[in-house]
């Protein structure tokens, strides 16, 4: 479960920063269009929770370089 600190439509590329509150982790998720537009029609805000599933894109070192949503969905 996640909750949603920030949304930031306005860079490139947008993000979405999370708390995941099981671990107690900052998480930043570049978004994709796609993930702009699900975010955009289920209507999620800042202070919102989540459950979501992500997954971690790794470098070449074996290292996370970025995170991408799989599912997501507010509760």
């Amino acid at each position: 479960m996640y909750e949603v600190l920030e949304i930031d439509l306005d860079i490139d590329p947008p993000e979405i920063s999370l708390s995941d509150k099981t671990e107690g982790l900052p998480v930043i998720i570049d978004l994709t269009d796609d993930w702009v537009e699900e975010i955009t029609l289920k209507n999620i805000r800042e202070g919102d929770m989540l459950i979501a599933s992500i997954i971690s894109n790794v470098n070449e070192l074996g290292m996370s370089e970025s995170w991408s949503f799989v599912s997501i969905e507010k509760i």
